[in-house]
């Protein structure tokens, strides 16, 4: 399985939440999201922020039509048991 393909130390993050959703098989829990995403920030170069978890969370929460902080930009993420359950899918697993 190829590394999180086309991601580098300037990748949006939201590419790299994608990117660690699509390893854990599309569908994940937030503990197992903030594990991988450090894993791919390591592989990567990108420099993994002090307050990872709520990057990681208010990015899934800016890029979720269904999240109150949607953004409006792009709808990649989805709550895959419903708001406040903590499991996040991609929009196209």
């Amino acid at each position: 399985m190829e590394f999180a393909s086309g991601l580098h130390t300037q990748s949006a993050w939201w590419q790299v939440v994608e990117a660690a959703l699509r390893r854990l098989g599309g569908k994940a829990e937030l503990h197992y999201i903030y594990r991988e995403v450090k894993i791919v920030c390591v592989k990567t170069g990108k420099r993994v922020p002090r307050s990872l978890d709520a990057t990681v969370r208010g990015t899934l929460e800016d890029n979720c039509y269904e999240s109150h902080r949607y953004k409006g930009v792009r709808d990649v993420f989805a709550m895959a048991e419903g708001k406040g359950r903590g499991v996040w899918a991609l929009k196209q697993a």
